[in-house]
């Protein structure tokens, strides 16, 4: 992982958690629009990395947010995560990869 993932998990861990996952649009949005950048994960990255104090607490607030969000919306989190391991399980019988 990198210091820019170590510190967003760190700070936003549901940021962070949903950047691998099927919610990454939404995360990097929420995370952007706090910080008044464009809507990259190479835009927060460098963001992350300037280390700048206030755009950190900012990043905070939009975890929080985020959070308030997925919960007002119904988004069960856990769900979508099963899902998606079982879609890339699904994914792997097809194809017949071979685990590594």
């Amino acid at each position: 992982m990198s210091n820019w993932k170590k510190t967003l998990a760190t700070i936003a861990p549901t940021i962070d958690t949903e950047l691998g996952g099927p919610l990454a649009g939404v995360a990097v949005n929420v995370a952007s629009k706090a910080l008044g950048i464009e809507p990259t994960e190479d835009a927060l990255k460098e963001v992350i990395l300037q280390g700048n104090p206030d755009s950190l607490v900012k990043l905070k607030e939009a975890e929080n947010d985020l959070i308030i969000n997925l919960e007002k919306m119904g988004v069960e989190r856990e769900r979508i995560a099963s899902l998606d391991r079982d879609s890339a399980r699904k994914r792997e019988i097809s194809v017949k990869d071979k685990a590594v």
